[in-house]
């Protein structure tokens, strides 16, 4: 029943506040790896068991009625202060907090019994535990190493613990009959009481769906490299720090960089140094103007540049694309998407040249046929259907020059 207290009989009022507070550091611990939502209600009400447990040994008057709350108000009156027996509704409250956790708490005796576990460490393996021995424990729940291995009583946080040693989130799987499985961050202290050692407190975080959801991500994350990697273009990414994150291979060639990690996760700038860049006209462009730093303002652009590479000395000439990446309206970082056209461009200005040489070549030869003086004609293709001729067989045909017959 919610809200039903099992104390340990046969530790007295001054050993059950001290394993609480010890339960209450480890407890204090964990919360700190929960959502901010919920972590300052949590660490308000412990703070408030604390004090209770300061007060909990001195004697004289009665302690009011404490109402079944997650949210502890302690009242002051001198009457309160001095109870004597305030274990009991420190345990109470205690037991309200514990279930209210993500995290599975077990609480173990000196003879490795376990004395108190929460809701979360029932929900999770499915049974009472209260009583249940180490040694039934870990015969009725196989526990493993992330690797895999199996852990016996001596190598498990619990038993490890119980020798003083004190283990912190500490990867394990667990498996528990019906064949679901759990993956677990345990964490284990000693207990002590006056240099004595009285029991363990064990706190089991599941991660499971966090460790699912990681594959995933990870499994995500080879899928889109695989894809930058199949792209002939360069690909950059970088976040609102304008530190690099991600360049795929074309990237680091059209750098002269052999290992893209190497570069990863450096400023922009670190780059731009690498080059000298200019505009289309040929004028320099200063760093600041970079299309990716403009991107992180905020701004789309499409564009070309001409590049010299520091290192290598090659000129490129480039077309660029680059946009910013929003997150719930608000800039996160800005990728580039970069075409090396410098083939291009030479191919473009070999054609403009071969066109002005052969326009030279024709000036040259119509000028030669009307230098001649006799009527010339001139067949393009072998039935006739384009005829051009000089200045005398246009005169001759009455048709103006330049004009094909």
């Amino acid at each position: 029943m919610q809200g039903e207290i099992m104390l340990t009989p046969e530790l007295p009022s001054q050993e059950r506040s001290d394993q609480l507070r010890a339960l209450l550091s480890e407890i204090r611990n964990q919360i700190r790896n929960l959502p901010d939502v919920y972590q300052q209600p949590l660490a308000g009400s412990l703070d408030r068991l604390t004090g209770l447990l300061e007060v909990a040994g001195h004697t004289s008057g009665q302690p009011p009625a404490i109402r079944r709350s997650a949210s502890l108000d302690v009242p002051t009156e001198p009457a309160y202060l001095f109870a004597r027996d305030l274990p009991v509704p420190v345990m109470r409250q205690m037991e309200i907090v514990l279930d209210n956790l993500d995290s599975a708490i077990f609480v173990f005796d000196k003879s490795g019994t376990i004395r108190r576990a929460n809701a979360r460490a029932r929900a999770m393996l499915g049974t009472e535990l209260v009583g249940m021995s180490t040694e039934k424990f870990y015969s009725q729940f196989q526990v493993y190493t992330a690797g895999e291995q199996p852990l016996d009583l001596t190598n498990c946080p619990v038993g490890r613990a119980s020798r003083g040693e004190t283990v912190s989130r500490e990867a394990i799987r667990v498996y528990i009959p019906g064949g679901r499985a759990y993956s677990i961050l345990a964490s284990a202290i000693p207990i002590e009481v006056n240099n004595q050692f009285t029991g363990v407190v064990s706190v089991w975080s599941d991660v499971t769906e966090l460790e699912r959801l990681t594959g995933q991500i990870e499994a995500e994350r080879d899928q889109l490299k695989t894809i930058l990697e199949s792209i002939s273009d360069e690909v950059w990414y970088a976040d609102q720090d304008w530190n690099i994150r991600l360049m795929n291979e074309q990237a680091a060639r059209g750098l002269g960089i052999e290992n893209p990690e190497a570069i990863n996760q450096g400023p922009v700038e670190a780059l731009l140094d690498e080059l000298e860049i200019f505009n289309p006209d040929g004028s320099p462009r200063p760093h600041e103007e970079t299309p990716l730093l403009h991107s992180l303002r905020g701004e789309t652009n499409r564009g070309q540049e001409i590049v010299r590479n520091k290192r290598t000395g090659q000129t490129m000439v480039r077309e660029y694309t680059s946009a910013p990446v929003r997150s719930r309206g608000r800039v996160v970082g800005a990728v580039a998407v970069i075409r090396d056209i410098t083939r291009q461009k030479r191919q473009e200005q070999d054609l403009r040249e071969s066109e002005l040489r052969e326009r030279a070549r024709a000036a040259e030869l119509y000028a030669l046929m009307n230098a001649v003086p006799a009527v010339i004609f001139v067949t393009h293709d072998p039935q006739a259907r384009l005829v051009t001729g000089n200045r005398m067989a246009h005169e001759l045909m009455r048709v103006g020059e330049g004009h094909n017959f």
